[in-house]
C-alpha cells in the first residue's frame, strides 16, 4: 500500500497518493525510533471543506501521538468511515479518506513490526 520510502535527514518518512474523483490526498508518515512519529495529510484542492478537514484531522492525530497514543488504535478508529465515493488502490477498496489513511497507517506499522521482528531475530543469533 506505500508507494515510496523516502529518506530525510534524520528521520525516514512514507509518503502515500491516494487518487480520488474528488481529489489527490497525500500522506507523509514521519519515522522516529521506528514508530510512527508524526502524520502529515494534504488534500489537493485547496480552500474546501474536504481540505479543513483534513487538517482537522492530521492535527487531531498528531496531538495524540505527541501524548503517547497507539497510531495502531488511532487507525482502527479511522478504519471503515465511508464517504460517498469509495475507490480501489492497490487491490483494496478504500471507502473514504479517513479509512485510507487508517489502512496506509495500519500497512506501515505492520512493515515497521516486521524489521523489528528481523533485527530482534538478527540479535539473537548474535
Amino acid at each position: 500500500m506505500v508507494e515510496r520510502l523516502i529518506k530525510m535527514e534524520s528521520n525516514p518518512s512514507y509518503t502515500v497518493r491516494f487518487k480520488k474523483e474528488c481529489g489527490e490526498l497525500f500522506e507523509n508518515v514521519v519515522i522516529k525510533n521506528n514508530k510512527i512519529y508524526k502524520v502529515l495529510l494534504h488534500k489537493s484542492k485547496s480552500g474546501n471543506c474536504q481540505r479543513a478537514y483534513a487538517d482537522a484531522l492530521y492535527n487531531i492525530m498528531n496531538y495524540c501521538i505527541k501524548l503517547g497514543g497507539d497510531p495502531v488504535i488511532i487507525a482502527e478508529k479511522l478504519r471503515g468511515i465511508r464517504c460517498d465515493k469509495p475507490f480501489r488502490y492497490e487491490n483494496n477498496v478504500v471507502l473514504s479518506c479517513p479509512d485510507a489513511i487508517g489502512q496506509s497507517l495500519l500497512s506501515i506499522q505492520n512493515q515497521l513490526n516486521q524489521k523489528q521482528e528481523e533485527v530482534n531475530e538478527n540479535e539473537k543469533q548474535k
